[in-house]
């Protein structure tokens, strides 16, 4: 087991470097030293810093443009048994306190995706042992941090700890979004991930008020549009290209036949 404190971030893969870059300067400028383990491609960066505790808190997750999730470590474990990987994870959680949920997770790259089917059949069997050991509450209890196992390898894992309040509420941090028949294009599920990721619920009350109005720059076939208008908005859609009709129909949609670089 290594001894390894500071932070775990799941990014999309191939922003790595833009991640590592960013923990780095945003720790700097708090007043932590450490340094960024990364790897184009792996989805992942660890942020290695002995006040951990102290560096989670001075870096919000939903401050960071790069991280899609960021958790504090607790361990890792390289070179584990696959035949008992439980037995090394409740030992690397003696002392360290009682959780309100379990999530067993991969980062979303190529190379660990294909651990997504021992990720959900290993959450099976650590759960129980967890409660067993009074490390896991019976029922989830979001008042409680909550544990994350990722995989990174079948025998290399992290054991890490996250705030249920100030974390993203997604597995692997990305939310799962479903396209609507009616939905112009899958942009739309663009405007919808950001409004997710990037603001909170009293930021989104804040900005999304019915009745309030928004301008789409290149907006045919309507999918950002449509997007604003099941907000209540009104909208300027600006596009020589059409607009879907039913976008129309919403009657909170102007549309201008222009250039948007040029309005």
């Amino acid at each position: 087991m290594s001894s390894t404190t500071g932070l775990l971030a799941y990014c999309r893969q191939g922003f790595e470097p833009e991640l590592a870059a960013e923990l780095t300067e945003r720790a700097a400028l708090a007043g932590f030293a450490g340094y960024a383990r990364a790897q184009r491609n792996d989805g992942h960066v660890v942020f290695v810093c002995e006040q951990a505790q102290a560096l989670d808190r001075a870096l919000p997750w939903r401050e960071l443009i790069f991280a899609r999730q960021k958790l504090r470590l607790l361990a890792e474990l390289r070179g584990i048994d696959p035949k008992d990987r439980i037995t090394p994870i409740l030992a690397a959680l003696a002392g360290a306190g009682r959780y309100g949920d379990l999530w067993v997770e991969h980062p979303d790259s190529d190379s660990a995706k294909p651990l997504a089917g021992l990720a959900r059949s290993f959450g099976n069997a650590l759960r129980p042992a967890l409660r067993k050991a009074g490390f896991l509450t019976e029922k989830d209890d979001a008042r409680l941090p909550r544990l994350h196992v990722v995989f990174v390898q079948g025998d290399h894992l992290f054991l890490c700890v996250a705030d249920a309040r100030h974390s993203a509420p997604w597995p692997l941090g990305i939310p799962r979004l479903k396209l609507l028949p009616d939905a112009p294009s899958r942009s739309a599920l663009k405007l919808e991930e950001a409004f997710l990721s990037l603001l909170d619920e009293r930021q989104r009350e804040a900005l999304l008020k019915p009745g309030m109005t928004a301008a789409d720059l290149g907006a045919a076939p309507g999918g950002w549009t449509w997007v604003l208008t099941r907000h209540h908005l009104r909208v300027t859609s600006v596009d020589n290209g059409p607009l879907r009709e039913h976008v129309l129909a919403t009657g909170l949609v102007e549309h201008l036949r222009a250039d948007g670089f040029h309005w």
